[in-house]
């Protein structure tokens, strides 16, 4: 039987593998995956550290970069290797939480649910810092339990320890959420040992981590008083539905899954109102799972209503493993036969995969901005049209020059789009001259004034959508 799971897990290992390299290059680099290339595209580490500072998010992901684009490159594929990487390791990992705190059947079903379902699908292609984030806080999360369980049986195992530090400590450089769920996860141990008399222990690995996050605190400190950030608070509400995404953002599975999550707690509670003993009750492991998947939103939709927001769906991907977790335990809990269990999430398993195919079409239509195909029609067609001029709206030239790169031309100059930067386009063309003017708008949207005025001013000849990225060529007429 051991070798038979043993297959099973190899399988979902390499289909894993197989959904998080397919295609990984297929899409275009959308904004912050650029932004993160620029950030970590320097000469020295310094720079990127340095860099770093003028962001909201710890150094830890531009430092990996860095190396990634210094001894590989810079392509879509590089950019977005050591995502993918640590995708396929959080299948295995999921596994071994979900071996180590219930058995092998909540092992393999969550094991499967990460290879197959569209979120950890979808980080593991972006060039972003979240499937690190998710695979290192599971990590310091398994260990955890390990050094927990030691410590129980009255036993300090160091090499554990010493991992569960570096983890840990990787945790809070990768992401400010990935330092939540490590002070959540703290605070939890306080609480658990504090009248056991075994607290010493769990405060001095605490201390060591404290101590290697305290070159960046100041930065941190500078950090929490930026109040304009890019997330607004009417982006909040919609995370309340966190667990949808986790599943696809399909209603038929996320209905499936909502059943399966309350149908044990819900024939307990029935069976205790008619006097008779229900076996499912909520155990120290599912409620430390539950504990996990909500208190981070909790605490970060509280804030975010409050103060400054801070929360995203994809900040929350800290709250994936135990949407997983419990789940698989859902389903093992279930007082039917084992037979029926292995049908049901073998349904969830051909239902997710179909629908990631066809339901979303994921490997079929493109998804992210698309900079790449604005950019290169720009560069195909631009020798078409002598004496012009291209002009960009982005947040970066270098996001747009990415690409320029690409076709061996660096083209983007100037950055317009606001109302101010009408006169700043009148001075350009007084100065160059030119007879056309491609305009490429990415990510950012247009100052309607300003948008207004090249309409007016300025006969267009053509214009092509793409996602989030709009294309226009205009003739000047000069009086």
């Amino acid at each position: 039987m051991k070798k038979f799971n043993f297959a099973i897990l190899i399988f979902i290992i390499i289909f894993g593998f197989f959904l998080r390299f397919y295609k990984i290059d297929k899409e275009s680099l959308w904004n912050d995956e650029l932004a993160s290339w620029e950030r970590s595209n320097h000469s020295y580490l310094k720079d990127v550290i340095s860099d770093s500072r003028l962001d909201v998010h710890p150094p830890g992901y531009n430092i990996l970069l860095f190396f990634v684009i210094k001894f590989f490159g810079d392509s879509e594929f590089w950019l977005r290797f050591p995502s993918a990487i640590a995708g396929i390791f959080s299948i295995l990992l999921i596994y071994l939480i979900g071996r180590k705190i219930y058995s092998e059947w909540e092992g393999l079903i969550s094991s499967g649910l990460m290879a197959i379902l569209w979120f950890p699908i979808y980080y593991s292609q972006e060039a972003r810092v979240y499937s690190l984030l998710l695979l290192f806080s599971m990590l310091s999360f398994y260990l955890w339990i390990i050094i927990v369980e030691k410590i129980k049986a009255g036993k300090i195992d160091l090499i554990p320890s010493l991992f569960f530090v570096l983890s840990s400590s990787i945790t809070c450089y990768l992401h400010y959420f990935g330092l939540l769920f490590v002070a959540l996860q703290g605070v939890g141990t306080l609480i658990l040992f504090f009248r056991r008399g075994k607290l010493f222990f769990f405060l001095l690995l605490y201390l060591i981590i404290f101590i290697l996050y305290l070159p960046w605190l100041p930065v941190l400190l500078e950090h929490s008083k930026k109040q304009e950030i890019w997330i607004k608070k009417e982006w909040v509400l919609p995370t309340i539905s966190f667990l949808y995404h986790f599943f696809n953002r399909s209603k038929i599975l996320f209905i499936v899954v909502f059943i399966l999550y309350l149908i044990n707690p819900i024939k307990s509670f029935l069976k205790n109102l008619r006097g008779r003993k229900s076996k499912f009750e909520f155990s120290f492991q599912t409620s430390l799972l539950l504990l996990w998947l909500f208190l981070p939103f909790i605490l970060t939709f509280t804030k975010s209503l409050i103060s400054t927001p801070v929360i995203t769906i994809r900040n929350l991907i800290i709250s994936l493993p135990p949407a997983y977790l419990l789940l698989a335990r859902s389903i093992n809990k279930l007082e039917i036969k084992k037979f029926f269990k292995v049908l049901i999430a073998l349904f969830i398993f051909s239902f997710s995969i179909l629908h990631l195919f066809f339901g979303i079409s994921y490997y079929s239509k493109p998804h992210k901005e698309q900079f790449r195909e604005a950019v290169f029609f720009v560069a195909d067609n631009n020798s078409l049209f002598e004496n012009s001029l291209i002009v960009g709206f982005a947040w970066s030239k270098e996001h747009l020059n990415y690409y320029f790169r690409k076709k061996g031309n660096e083209r983007i100059e100037y950055i317009l789009g606001e109302k101010g930067d009408i006169k700043k386009l009148e001075f350009i063309l007084k100065e160059k001259k030119p007879r056309y003017l491609w305009f490429i708008r990415a990510h950012r949207v247009l100052d309607p004034e300003f948008f207004n005025y090249m309409q007016t001013s300025f006969k267009t000849i053509l214009h092509i959508s793409y996602i989030e990225c709009d294309i226009w060529l205009f003739r000047i007429n000069y009086q």
